[in-house]
């Protein structure tokens, strides 16, 4: 089994391009650097993938900002890629491309593109809304059933929560998903640190997190 060398290391098991002409192009070889952003006050992650390009693949494969992205990177000493200790697995959940950036030239025949990420729960987010009443819940049961709603965010990952002492009757007045989640997180109160008002609800590379800041 390999080791770990140093800190952030990792080994890239899939890189998985699906154009929306059909094609899914691997692009496992031609990975130059890859950047992936949490931030607990954002519902999404985000993240950039740079590739070094010798077919001219933007053109030839219409790469156009539409795309989906699986990508599974683990840790050398990774014995399951499903472990979200070992591993960044989104072969199950493909990521989804909204930017390629301009092209830079390296020489004559090889050239740079990189490519913009987040998750496809918020491009659904910005297409859909929320206009439903919950009476009497718990506050993790409403987000639950926003996130999983087949009709709404539709997501499959795993939903991590803290204990609340709320129980709600709330009206979503045609909100988007992530703002009326923000809503609901404005109220609670943390049944585990002493009645804390600091709830949030972001996403990491293991799922989504509804917790207090304490």
């Amino acid at each position: 089994m390999a080791e770990i060398q140093y800190a952030g290391e990792y080994i890239i098991d899939e890189c998985i391009l699906c154009t929306v002409g059909g094609l899914e192009l691997n692009l496992k070889d031609q990975v130059a650097a890859i950047s992936i952003f949490e931030d607990i006050f954002k519902n999404s992650i985000t993240g950039n993938i740079s590739f070094v390009d010798t077919n001219n693949l933007t053109a030839n494969a219409s790469i156009v900002g539409q795309e989906k992205l699986k990508l599974i990177l683990v840790t050398p000493n990774a014995e399951d890629k499903t472990d979200r200790n070992m591993a960044i697995n989104f072969s199950k959940n493909p990521l989804h491309i909204f930017e390629v950036s301009t092209s830079t030239n390296v020489n004559d025949r090889t050239k740079t593109f990189t490519l913009s990420f987040t998750t496809n729960e918020i491009v659904r987010n910005n297409r859909i809304r929320v206009c439903q009443s919950y009476t009497g819940e718990p506050a993790k049961e409403i987000i639950k059933k926003v996130i999983r709603d087949p009709e709404l965010l539709d997501s499959k990952k795993e939903f991590y929560y803290e204990e609340t002492t709320n129980l709600f009757k709330m009206i979503a007045p045609n909100l988007r998903p992530f703002d009326f989640i923000n809503t609901v997180a404005k109220r609670c109160l943390s049944k585990e640190y002493n009645f804390a008002p600091t709830f949030l609800f972001y996403e990491t590379i293991k799922g989504y997190y509804f917790r207090t800041i304490d």
